[in-house]
């Protein structure tokens, strides 16, 4: 049976291209070095009275395990595409490249290059989908002069950032960010990325979200990042009452097992990039909503089964809201 791979998406699944008005760039948008950032001062955990006011939800563990057993039957943008993958050496389009003297990468070289990657995708992935921003990170390892490295990117012409990640929201904002962060790592952190939270959060276009996933990518363990995914399925599913991703962020770690913060993100934006969407979520799909563990439950009209967006497995089907069919062979091979 031909059955279509873990990371590969369908076509209707890209995002299209977030419009923004041109204007003028700057003479100079890559700014000089200047005075040293102030670290922003990071809540890292809730106190111990607010603690006692939050309720680690009953029913938790077995939401999470039916969220988790969905998760390995369906195919999501953000197993192959997100952040982290797109810095990995077999994903990297500008492995294998000699630097710019001729010689070859170290260990040390390669795993510096990794976590210089993950930080440009999280700094392009804000109000940009998966793909997208995937196809940035390509776009700028394949026409950089060195591929994507912080010489490379500090040393681009703003004119060729842009035609890279013309593609991504903010686009122009975003090539700004790019090289003051290339400024600051040169500056302040010896040209690698900072090892804290408060540091990432220096840095112009990083929040907390993108800093813990950038701690979590690099093995350091401090807390969960939270994105617009992870918040709406936790209010969701009764995990906490909260407004911003940040309140949600601080709810989780107060109760939820620590070796859970560096996976439970990836789980549940993948649940929410297909499953849990923002409007018209496919509760018909859904585990937890089958077994009545999710107390946001609607039965879905079967007036908008036309307008459902469809959900690939990994075993080669898809559900487009009429249950599962072979995925078209036409889509198998594009």
């Amino acid at each position: 049976m031909h059955t279509r791979s873990r990371g590969a998406l369908p076509p209707s699944m890209d995002a299209p291209r977030v419009k923004e008005e041109p204007r003028p760039l700057s003479p100079r948008s890559s700014p000089a070095p200047g005075h040293p950032p102030t670290p922003k001062k990071l809540k890292m955990e809730l106190t111990d009275e607010e603690k006692a006011r939050v309720k680690t939800p009953k029913r938790w563990r077995e939401q999470y395990e039916l969220l988790c057993q969905l998760r390995r039957e369906i195919i999501t943008p953000v197993d192959t595409m997100g952040c982290e993958e797109n810095g990995q050496e077999a994903r990297r389009a500008d492995r294998g490249r000699l630097r710019a003297d001729g010689s070859e990468e170290s260990t040390d070289d390669k795993a510096q290059r990794l976590r210089f990657t993950t930080l440009v995708s999280l700094m392009l992935s804000s109000q940009t989908k998966d793909p997208v921003t995937a196809d940035a990170v390509h776009q700028l390892q394949t026409r950089l002069s060195d591929g994507l490295t912080l010489k490379s990117l500090q040393e681009a012409p703003d004119e060729l950032i842009l035609e890279c990640i013309g593609k991504v929201g903010f686009f122009r904002r975003k090539t700004e960010y790019l090289k003051k962060m290339t400024h600051i790592l040169e500056d302040q952190f010896g040209g690698d990325v900072p090892r804290t939270a408060e540091e990432l959060c220096s840095i112009p276009g990083v929040g907390p979200k993108m800093a813990f996933l950038q701690l979590q990518s690099m093995g350091i363990n401090v807390g969960i990042g939270v994105d617009t995914h992870v918040h709406r399925i936790a209010n969701r599913l009764g995990w906490c009452k909260t407004s911003t991703p940040e309140q949600t962020r601080l709810a989780l770690q107060s109760w939820l097992p620590r070796e859970l913060y560096g996976v439970v993100s990836k789980q549940m934006v993948g649940f929410g990039q297909v499953i849990c969407l923002p409007v018209s979520p496919r509760c018909d799909l859904c585990y937890l909503g089958r077994n009545r563990m999710c107390p946001s439950y609607k039965k879905v009209d079967s007036k908008t089964t036309s307008k459902r967006v469809p959900v690939y497995y990994v075993d080669g089907t898809m559900d487009a809201g009429e249950g599962r069919v072979p995925v078209p062979k036409a889509e198998l091979d594009w």
